[in-house]
């Protein structure tokens, strides 16, 4: 009880939320005949959900630009491995 008391209204708002969010895919996963349980099942997909995005975040917090940003890309920054270069290698023919 004293729980309940102590919650922000931002809390309550986030749990409804998630609560309609869960709703929503029980109510598609019964339509559609989806399973559940077991592999390939409604946790499975939603865990491997999570941690694709979660990951592609942290790539692209550590990368400093989004996937697939070409001008990122063509700016040639350290993570790209494009950088510009000339060759200071002279060759003589004999």
């Amino acid at each position: 009880m004293a729980d309940e008391e102590e919650r922000t209204p931002s809390v309550a708002a986030g749990d409804a939320m998630v609560g309609e969010v869960v709703e929503r895919l029980l109510d598609k996963a019964d339509a559609s005949g989806a399973a559940l349980l077991g592999e390939g099942g409604l946790p499975t997909e939603i865990t491997k959900a999570v941690l694709e995005r979660a990951l592609e975040a942290e790539m692209s917090e550590h990368l400093g630009y989004e996937r697939g940003d070409l001008a990122a890309r063509l700016k040639g920054s350290p993570a790209t491995g494009l950088r510009p270069w000339r060759c200071l290698a002279t060759a003589t023919v004999t």
